[in-house]
């Protein structure tokens, strides 16, 4: 017996992604999906959801996967009117 395919809308639904989102993921070939021909509609199993998403699930207790950026920081700015010397090379 078959498995049903899931359209992008219900699959998007399942993974608790936005329609958008679920189309970066597979432009980006991050989850597996089917498709027949260029431009027609994109399908997905239900159990390529599932791998999908035991292959991104964290174990509890695991240290944090994303690392927050940070700012570079800035020295202060003193603005001038005119031509800045300090900038020419003489």
């Amino acid at each position: 017996m078959s498995e049903a395919l899931l359209d992008l809308n219900e699959a998007a639904a399942l993974l608790g992604y936005s329609v958008s989102g679920l189309r970066k993921l597979v432009s980006r070939r991050e989850v597996r999906f089917f498709q027949a021909r260029p431009h027609a509609p994109i399908k997905f199993r239900r159990a390529w959801l599932d791998d999908f998403i035991d292959s991104n699930s964290i174990e509890p207790g695991a240290p944090p996967v994303i690392a927050k950026r940070k700012k570079p920081k800035r020295e202060p700015f003193e603005s001038r009117f005119g031509l800045d010397p300090s900038l020419l090379d003489i």
